[in-house]
């Protein structure tokens, strides 16, 4: 049967999920909330791919044993947020819990939703993350507003293939994420993750740490 799906662009709406095809790069992204079947704590999460090659992505599932299936679970890079292409908001990552994002906007190229609601941190009134699948690449901004200025943000981005921070931005494969150097503080680690068969294998990420946190503040990235 013939596909109805755009060939460019389409939103799963009860998912919101966000996929959108191009010819020079693929992308997709998650608002949704965090108590999905096989939960990930992953609402903001996104994957780029070029050349038939996923650059910033996430690590997938991990090797399914005993800890994967009890309340460790989010103890793991897999399922845990520090695994994913999310904030990480005053040291916190996300938390579980069935709290829908709102959707802001749905376009054939354009999605934004709310965050905050993936956070249990009572300073952080909003959080509206963006992204614009522009020919040249993805603009990606996120708009932070609290109570209290936050005691820290960083902006992280995961991968399964090494990442690289260059003259021209952070180089993950095929893709180089921009940003603004004056802004942000870029440092690169890495973590470990166990896949099926007890095979081990290496999660890329980089951290982007805002120099000077303020109540309200808007973050712009873009992806090419």
């Amino acid at each position: 049967a013939e596909s109805k799906m755009n060939p460019k662009s389409h939103i799963f709406h009860d998912n919101q999920w966000f996929i959108y095809r191009s010819d020079n790069y693929n992308f997709a992204c998650k608002a949704g909330h965090n108590d999905e079947p096989h939960n990930h704590n992953d609402v903001g999460s996104f994957i780029v791919s070029k050349n038939d090659k996923v650059t910033f992505g996430d690590p997938g599932t991990g090797e399914y044993t005993r800890q994967y299936f009890s309340n460790e679970r989010y103890d793991l890079i897999a399922c845990s947020s520090r695994g994913h292409s999310v904030p990480i908001i005053n040291g916190c990552y996300q938390v579980t819990g069935r709290n829908p994002s709102v959707i802001y906007e749905e376009e054939e190229n354009k999605y934004s939703f709310a965050v905050q609601n993936a956070y249990n941190i009572s300073t952080l009134t909003s959080l509206k993350r963006s992204f614009a699948c522009m020919p040249d690449g993805i603009d990606m901004v996120d708009e932070y507003d609290f109570t209290e200025t936050p005691e820290s943000i960083v902006e992280r981005f995961v991968s399964l293939v090494p990442i690289e921070i260059t003259d021209s931005g952070i180089v993950c494969g095929d893709s180089t994420l921009k940003y603004d150097k004056n802004v942000l503080d870029a440092s690169l680690s890495s973590e470990p993750i166990m896949r099926h068969g007890h095979i081990e294998e290496t999660v890329y990420i980089v951290d982007l740490t805002l120099k000077k946190p303020e109540k309200s503040f808007k973050l712009e990235f873009k992806i090419v």
